[in-house]
């Protein structure tokens, strides 16, 4: 069974250490069957470990990049529903500027336009 702070990768080299002691004449084919299945078996979340039968993985290093895919994207989805997570809709406040401020930016904008056209010239 996964201990709770050990990783994908870890767990599939764990399983694979251990079949290839416990099955130490298996041929290489059928070590690897095992340890895939051990590995399947090692997976405590039944939606990961379901996942991971669906896309029928032949190999242990098929089994560990699904499951990696599988739960980096349920990790993704948690943080994205995190409850103390702030997502911003709308704003609120003017959205379109009045006639006076249009024109007071407007100006504002010549005026430096300007002011960059002299400095531009006495170079």
């Amino acid at each position: 069974m996964r201990r709770k702070e050990e990783s994908l990768p870890q767990l599939a080299q764990e399983v694979r250490r251990l079949a290839r002691r416990a099955y130490p004449s298996a041929p290489p084919q059928l070590l690897g069957l095992l340890s895939r299945d051990h590995f399947l078996d090692a997976l405590d979340d039944p939606v990961l470990r379901l996942g991971v039968y669906q896309m029928r993985p032949g190999t242990l290093e098929e089994a560990l990049k699904v499951a990696l895919e599988i739960e980096a994207f349920y990790t993704a989805k948690k943080q994205r529903n995190f409850p103390g997570r702030r997502v911003v809709r709308a704003t609120e406040g003017k959205a379109i500027p009045s006639e006076s401020e249009t024109t007071e930016l407007s100006r504002t904008a010549t005026d430096g336009i300007k002011q960059c056209q002299l400095s531009m010239a006495e170079l």
